[in-house]
């Protein structure tokens, strides 16, 4: 994947809703809109801020916004620029506690740093603020567009990657979800029962995001003081690789479990792009998962494995190394 490519990503989903969609079209719009929808969750509050309009590029635009974590423990957050428009109902919605139909919202120049209430310091908080600063920041984008006559998200997506340049770590969903139902609170409760997903894309880009992010928690886990890591390392490896191979066959198709191992014997150090996308003919129905992580208890592989084969689901794994 060459930088071109990944910036042409990045553009694409920031902008993924034709902005004549949209109805936040006044500085006052846009900052009763950002006040409602910051209202929804209860994870954050925000510093003062002002939002308005850019005519130029027809959306809502803040800058240099702080997000505060509500709770101690987790982190605070520094957003260079944040960009969202929503539908015509959108500003209506949020005031009234709900969800937008449709949403285009993109973070530029994400930077966590430790929570001001973990640290019960002014000072201390302020310098992890800057030191905050010398990271390049990070970009999000969220987008969907909900059908109320089909009650189904379509162009639901994910992005995930560095703010500025090419890193080459990158996270990138899309879904076809169906029998969601945002009408009001009392239906998107049920939905969570309800709702299927069709379709699940996932691309991954390696090129260290493995060793920064996921590398520090799996050791202090996995590995120990007794033998050489270096060993431990490879023997996991040859457990992993054994794993991939043995997963259900009329799920994972031959290529897709050569895929799987051949990523894994890349490991610690993968350089490439993980291409997964599930398919279902009947619907992955989102009950069981949600129930399951609501009470602390995630679905066991038999019962991941039994869900997706009543559903006829398909995986599909793909691995292609970096070209170096």
């Amino acid at each position: 994947m060459t930088s071109t490519r990944s910036a042409a990503l990045a553009l694409a989903l920031a902008w993924g809703i034709a902005p004549a969609a949209y109805a936040l079209e006044t500085d006052a719009d846009c900052n009763a809109f950002a006040q409602g929808a910051l209202a929804l969750q209860t994870m954050y509050t925000a510093d003062p801020f002002e939002a308005h309009y850019d005519p130029s590029e027809e959306t809502c635009v803040i800058e240099d916004l702080t997000l505060v974590s509500t709770r101690g423990w987790e982190m605070d957050l520094y957003i260079e620029e944040v960009l969202y428009e929503s539908d015509k109902t959108g500003l209506e919605r949020v005031q009234n506690g709900l969800p937008p139909q449709e949403l285009g919202i993109t973070l530029w120049g994400a930077r966590p740093f430790l929570s001001a209430r973990l640290l019960e310091s002014p000072a201390l908080n302020y310098t992890m603020r800057v030191q905050a600063m010398s990271h390049p920041g990070s970009a999000f984008y969220l987008g969907y567009n909900w059908s109320p006559e089909e009650k189904r998200f379509r162009d639901f997506e994910i992005y995930y990657g560095m703010a500025t340049g090419y890193s080459g770590n990158e996270l990138q969903i899309t879904a076809d979800i169906r029998d969601v139902d945002l009408t009001d609170w009392a239906t998107i409760e049920q939905s969570l029962g309800s709702a299927r997903a069709y379709n699940l894309d996932i691309q991954l880009w390696f090129n260290g995001m493995f060793e920064g992010l996921v590398a520090p928690y799996l050791g202090r886990w996995l590995l120990h003081d007794n033998s050489p890591p270096e060993a431990q390392v490879e023997a996991l490896k040859r457990i992993g690789v054994a794993f991939a191979n043995d997963l259900p066959k009329d799920i994972f198709e031959t290529d897709s479990r050569a895929g799987l191992a051949e990523l894994i014997q890349t490991l610690p150090h993968p350089r490439g792009r993980l291409s997964t996308e599930l398919i279902s003919q009947e619907g992955i129905g989102m009950g069981p998962f949600i129930a399951g992580f609501m009470a602390g208890k995630p679905p066991s592989l038999e019962g991941l494995w039994e869900i997706l084969e009543t559903s006829g689901s398909k995986a599909v794994i793909y691995w292609e190394p970096l070209d170096e």
